[in-house]
């Protein structure tokens, strides 16, 4: 019995050790050459991450099927981003401080006031679903919200990471925020009516979980995002899974249930997976409300974790297209199912 308990031990220590990768390094200042303690070291979207020691050094183990970037993160420096990083890497990283220019803060004469900025900010990145709704920003203040009336459209901006806690999911969320428009056909503040043509965001960002021990509560509000999100409709796409997985995917002018390989084409080229999709189609899912999904670009490509790119070449309507920062899950979710 012994003998038998020792083998899966050691079985089950191999296989971690086939999974498990990692990277170190060390981190200094460009300038001073001096060693910078507590940089944030993490693949982007996701629960790993480390920060750097007294001497500059940090070391972080990853599964090696994790395909995101490695981000380099500092107050007060410039991001630094690998795209690609091998087991047993040895990195040496020098920070440039990181000049805002006054470009970046715009001005306008014509604003309109914080709270309506703000709350408009707040409804359309985090979300105005459940899990959008419990989620607050910590350090609101630092963000600079501009409306250009004559483009219609409002900006943000922060200098440094937005803090984000998502109460109903159980996540803080640390957000590098590269951009966020939202632009208006139409908008009345005094009135509270807005016409919202379209959003668009982009940052880097690092979940850690508000829990020591993942309660059954908000495991199930977490699988509950998951199933039937975007995130769960590519890796079911890129593993041939769509219709096993329970999505049921229609034409927009008919109501007869298509076969997914009859309008998903799926190749693997250098290790990502590059979709095409012959046609604008609804997605179902269970008792969801359903979701267009449309592209323009000849193929997309999809990662196993269900990142995509070019990210402006497929859009998704509908309970996809509905949600926000607030319903994001990290990248390694479900990690070790896929």
């Amino acid at each position: 019995m012994l003998r038998h308990l020792i083998i899966i031990i050691t079985i089950l220590s191999l296989s971690s050790c086939i999974h498990a990768q990692s990277v170190q390094g060390v981190v200094t200042d460009l300038v001073s050459g001096d060693p910078l303690e507590g940089v944030s070291v993490y693949f982007d979207d996701t629960t790993v991450g480390t920060v750097t020691g007294p001497k500059g050094r940090f070391k972080l183990s990853y599964n090696k099927n994790l395909t995101t970037p490695l981000v380099i993160s500092y107050i007060g420096y410039q991001t630094i981003t690998f795209s690609q990083v091998n087991d047993r890497q040895f990195l040496r990283i020098e920070m440039e401080e990181k000049i805002v220019p006054l470009s970046e803060v715009i001005l306008s004469p014509n604003d309109w006031t914080r709270d309506v900025k703000l709350n408009q900010f707040k409804t359309h990145y985090l979300g105005n679903t459940d899990n959008g709704k419990s989620c607050t920003i910590l350090n609101e203040d630092d963000l600079v919200l501009t409306y250009l009336e004559k483009d219609k459209k409002l900006v943000a901006f922060c200098k440094d990471p937005l803090i984000i806690v998502n109460d109903r999911l159980k996540y803080q969320i640390t957000v590098r925020l590269h951009k966020f428009e939202l632009i208006y056909g139409s908008a009345n503040p005094d009135k509270n009516k807005f016409n919202v043509k379209n959003v668009s965001y982009a940052g880097h960002s690092f979940y850690s979980t508000l829990e020591r021990l993942t309660t059954p509560e908000t495991q199930r509000r977490r699988m509950e995002t998951y199933q039937g999100s975007k995130m769960h409709f590519l890796r079911a796409v890129v593993n041939n899974k769509v219709s096993k997985e329970g999505f049921r995917l229609f034409r927009r002018d008919s109501k007869l249930k298509l076969s997914p390989r009859r309008v998903i084409g799926v190749r693997k080229e250098n290790g990502v997976n590059a979709i095409k999709i012959s046609d604008i189609l609804v997605i179902q899912y269970k008792n969801l409300p359903h979701s267009k999904i449309s592209t323009y670009s000849n193929e997309i490509y999809v990662d196993d974790f269900g990142n995509y790119y070019p990210v402006d070449q497929m859009y998704f309507e509908g309970h996809m297209g509905a949600q926000r920062m607030g319903d994001t899950l990290p990248h390694d979710f479900l990690l070790d199912d896929i």
